[in-house]
């Protein structure tokens, strides 16, 4: 795989229609992998692998970035019963790019059942405009013996007061930590050794490489001149 753009990825500085190659991750660390009108795959040096997708219909979510609660909301009902662990609003700067633009995106993380146990993790940068809109997306799945960062966590917290074990219930209570509602309960609610604080404890766990990963493509974007110049939703 090489890691160098290719010709089909480059562009001008003069305006045109926005290709799904207006958008691209800084070449010396990503590699270009699979090609399509609507779809770029790349892969990392460190064996990432994320998705660009363009879209040129109407978006997925009523965004409203100054109403971040009903942005939440929307983002939480549009995943249906994924967990919704985190949904921020983020500004991306364009490598190489002068002009000061930030291009205001939505990052998200989820969380699925996998079979036959743990779980996905899934990340979406979701970069909405007037009339188009581009999806970054990674996964991360649990392998192996799954749960041993909870299993882990959980005699830190309990002797930190965080949780209590109800031993002939057999019931766990205070294990779940929705960051936005916390009426929310079920087994794909965000919990507490899912924190962020957490991940340098478990580098390898799929969160962990997630979150990573979802910081490295900000760091890594290159914005093609039509995009700069695009109008994003309020």
């Amino acid at each position: 795989m090489s890691y160098e753009q290719s010709e089909s990825a480059e562009w001008s500085n003069s305006s045109g229609p926005v290709t799904v190659s207006s958008l691209m991750l800084d070449s010396t660390y990503w590699g270009l992998e699979e090609e399509s009108p609507n779809e770029n795959v790349f892969g990392s040096k460190g064996g990432d692998v994320v998705g660009v997708e363009l879209r040129t219909e109407a978006t997925i979510f009523q965004l409203d970035f100054n109403d971040i609660p009903a942005l939440r909301a929307n983002i939480r009902m549009g995943f249906g019963g994924a967990g919704l662990l985190s949904a921020d609003v983020v500004e991306y700067k364009s490598i190489g790019d002068d002009s000061g633009r930030l291009i205001k995106g939505v990052a998200i993380i989820t969380k699925l059942p996998q079979m036959p146990s743990g779980r996905s993790y899934n990340g979406l940068i979701f970069l909405p405009f007037k009339d188009f809109s581009f999806s970054i997306y990674m996964r991360y799945e649990e392998g192996g013996m799954t749960g041993r960062r909870e299993a882990a966590l959980a005699d830190v917290l309990l002797k930190a007061g965080e949780i209590t074990i109800d031993e002939q219930a057999g019931k766990v209570s205070g294990f779940e930590e929705d960051l936005y509602d916390p009426h929310q309960r079920g087994p794909l609610v965000r919990n507490k050794a899912e924190r962020e604080e957490y991940d340098e404890q478990f580098p390898q766990h799929p969160l962990s490489r997630l979150r990573v990963c979802m910081q490295l493509v900000r760091d890594s974007l290159v914005f093609a001149p039509v995009v700069l110049a695009a109008e994003q939703p309020v």
